[in-house]
């Protein structure tokens, strides 16, 4: 119920509701990605630290960061990368059903 109802209200209140739900919608569309936003979550924040939570390989890990970081979610340097305070209440239902366990 709070995805349709982000749904509607970004209908109501946004210029271009698709673009925005289509931008926020694609950084979950990967099993992957989601397993690393959830390993943000638990605590680890190093690609090595990533990699061994997730099992994903140091080449897609870089590129699944990249998409979440581009979808504003996440934020990578040189000290790792941590999980970005959404951008919207739209984000925010998002991250929030992706990383239910």
């Amino acid at each position: 119920v709070p995805l349709l109802r982000e749904l509607a209200s970004a209908f109501a209140i946004e210029k271009r509701p698709i673009d925005m739900i289509y931008r926020n919608a694609t950084a979950f569309t990967h099993p992957r990605r989601i397993a690393i936003v959830i390993a943000l979550r638990s605590g680890c924040h190093t690609l090595q630290e990533l990699k061994a939570h997730t099992g994903i390989s140091r080449h897609a890990l870089a590129r699944h960061l990249k998409k979440l970081q581009q979808r504003g979610f996440v934020w990578t340097d040189r000290n790792g990368s941590r999980i970005l305070e959404p951008a919207n209440h739209f984000a925010s239902v998002l991250l929030s059903l992706a990383t239910q366990e």
